[in-house]
């Protein structure tokens, strides 16, 4: 049998593991989450939405510490200033999930303010010439 016959079957076959164990509704949403997130066959929406969900709170900590570090080390500021940042932060957080309109009328007045666009593109680039790096060694 040739390969992709055989991934044809076995995506067969996981689609009807999915039907048995939550039947047609869960079948449907399985094929809606992939189509919208071009998903890798084999593993289950739920299952790719823990590690997105994993990988996304790990990033976001990178952030609130390293904004949170270079207010208390760089800047100087005093504990309770960083501890209200921080708190501000948290909450701001919340406000972009729920409203993307919001979100980016901040990150347009950000860039044009202090160029947030090209320091996260430069940090892209630099982030990209490590893995390369990696790649090689």
């Amino acid at each position: 049998m040739n390969k992709k016959i055989s991934d044809y079957n076995a995506g067969i076959e996981y689609a009807l593991r999915i039907a048995r164990k939550g039947g047609i509704e869960a079948l449907e949403r399985e094929v809606k989450y992939r189509g919208t997130h071009n998903s890798v066959r084999g593993v289950d929406a739920s299952e790719l939405t823990a590690v997105a969900r994993s990988m996304c709170s790990k990033e976001l900590m990178f952030v609130a510490t390293a904004s949170a570090t270079a207010m208390a080390d760089y800047m100087h500021m005093p504990p309770s200033v960083v501890l209200d940042y921080l708190k501000e932060f948290n909450r701001l957080v919340d406000v972009y999930r729920m409203d993307e309109a919001a979100f980016n009328k901040a990150q347009e007045k950000l860039n044009r303010n202090v160029g947030l666009n090209e320091c996260v593109r430069s940090y892209q680039i630099m982030e990209k010439s490590e893995e390369e790096d990696n790649e090689r060694d």
